[in-house]
């Protein structure tokens, strides 16, 4: 579940980003499929396709020294410069049982009709945890307060739905 912002500076420059299911795993197959040079994800996994077929951290590190060397440029200077990272709130529900896609469906629809009548800057992901009994729903919006009006209404509106 990367940020919103590293989306926008992906298309900033004119990269292809292929958004794929949460898991270095999913990341991975569709490099292969799309033969793709570079993967990630938000937790630190980073995938080089030509040295790896899994991230591996001192190897990223590296690549990234190497890069900053090359461009002259310090990290947090590119980052000012080119990532605006939205704010962003991640909340676990805890469940009995996953919902299963009916009631993810109907979930996502009270988060889309949310968005448009708040005309939400930003983006919302929910979706159950793949290891453990949980609603994973993650808001981004360009504001702290835009994000946290709108997830505090989406949890208490998915927490009514619940029970």
């Amino acid at each position: 579940m990367s940020n919103y912002g590293f989306k926008q500076a992906i298309e900033k420059f004119n990269f292809d980003l292929i958004e794929t299911p949460v898991g270095d795993k999913y990341v991975a197959e569709a490099m292969k499929k799309y033969d793709a040079a570079l993967g990630g994800e938000q937790s630190g996994h980073i995938i080089i396709s030509d040295l790896l077929p899994v991230g591996d951290g001192l190897v990223t590190l590296i690549y990234v020294l190497k890069a900053m060397q090359h461009f002259g440029v310090a990290l947090s200077d590119f980052k000012k410069e080119n990532l605006y990272e939205y704010p962003q709130k991640l909340t676990n529900l805890e469940l009995k049982n996953k919902l299963n896609d009916e009631e993810l469906e109907y979930i996502n629809q009270i988060a889309l009709d949310m968005s448009i009548k708040k005309d939400l800057d930003g983006r919302y992901l929910i979706r159950n945890s793949g290891t453990e009994p949980l609603l994973r729903v993650l808001v981004e919006a360009k504001s702290n307060e835009a994000m946290e009006d709108f997830s505090n209404e989406l949890i208490t509106k998915i927490n009514k739905y619940l029970n």
